[in-house]
């Protein structure tokens, strides 16, 4: 794992003092390899932050599988333990 800084897109802090982290996401081009490492690395690093991701679309990552088809950037997020939506920030990550 790599040391990283980590400087989220949105900080959201509660009253009670808890935090959220929330990540904007273009779409699969911009969300490359390095990208998906950088949030892998901050995970391992702090494992206990909340951090969510909002992806712009649901664009493809990573190679083609043995179907012919592509991992989306949901399934990415989902398979790594992050709270990820497509499109929007959804109005309950607001609230704690």
């Amino acid at each position: 794992v790599q040391e990283k800084d980590y400087t989220p897109d949105i900080r959201l802090t509660f009253p009670s003092g808890k935090v959220r982290f929330i990540e904007t996401k273009g779409n699969g081009f911009a969300f490359d390899a390095t990208e998906q490492r950088k949030l892998l690395d901050v995970k391992r690093q702090w494992p206990d932050l909340d951090i969510r991701i909002t992806f712009y679309k649901d664009g493809k990552v990573g190679n083609r599988r043995k179907d012919g088809s592509f991992k989306t950037q949901l399934e990415w997020g989902k398979d790594h333990g992050f709270i990820c939506s497509v499109g929007v920030i959804p109005d309950d990550w607001f609230i704690e």
